[in-house]
């Protein structure tokens, strides 16, 4: 299956797949789900780990993969379902609780108990820059912008090619009155994620902004009175 996935088989590829599905073991259907997972073929990834679950309900690793499946699939519904029956099964499980509490903050939603959530998670893994990014930017959401702070700014040195993350600490810096740092790490974001057009967008509009002020156009005062 790998050789025909990598090969741009897809006839040999799918009848391949139908017989995982229908007659593959667990592992078979497990290994099948990664390969797709691996090649962003979300919508595909989906009903093997579904058939996986039906032989092993409380299988830890397909469940958190069929979150995730779900939630790029654009099925958030479903993957908080699978994410909260994951996290029922282990409660500390610190994948899960990240990555559920992260997906209700990029939705403003059940905010204070993803903020509970990911400090679970940050505990068992201080180090994880993705679980500090996600606690910085629940406090971001909750608009608590100073305890905010130096969990992206650590975040930051954790996952220095990260585009999100530097998104992430620009937009807190713009909150913060710091127009300087959040065009410097707007410009690392857009280092990291170059077509990233809503980084560039901000970016631009900082950068308009800060011509403005020096050339007399704008009233608003320059809060850092730096570019740095």
């Amino acid at each position: 299956l790998q050789i025909l996935l990598e090969n741009d088989r897809e006839a040999e590829a799918t009848a391949e797949l139908a017989q995982i599905t229908e007659g593959g073991t667990p592992d078979d259907l497990f290994f099948a789900a990664r390969l797709l997972q691996g090649q962003e073929r979300f919508a595909e990834v989906i009903p093997l780990l579904e058939t996986l679950l039906e032989a092993r309900p409380g299988a830890g690793p397909a469940l958190f993969m069929l979150g995730a499946a779900q939630e790029r699939d654009g099925r958030f519904e479903d993957a908080e379902t699978t994410f909260q029956k994951l996290l029922e099964l282990t409660p500390n499980h610190a994948p899960a609780l990240n990555y559920l509490g992260y997906m209700w903050a990029e939705r403003s939603k059940n905010l204070e108990q993803a903020l509970d959530m990911v400090r679970r998670a940050v505990s068992q893994d201080p180090d994880n820059g993705a679980y500090v990014d996600s606690l910085g930017w629940i406090y971001f959401q909750l608009g608590r912008f100073e305890e905010a702070k130096p969990h992206l700014e650590w975040a930051a040195r954790l996952e220095p090619a990260d585009g999100t993350v530097f998104e992430h600490l620009g937009d807190l810096y713009v909150e913060l009155g710091e127009p300087g740092k959040a065009r410097a790490a707007y410009r690392r974001s857009l280092d990291a994620e170059p077509t990233n057009d809503g980084v560039e967008q901000k970016l631009g509009d900082l950068e308009a902004a800060a011509g403005g002020q020096r050339d007399g156009s704008s009233k608003t005062p320059n809060k850092t009175g730096s570019d740095t």
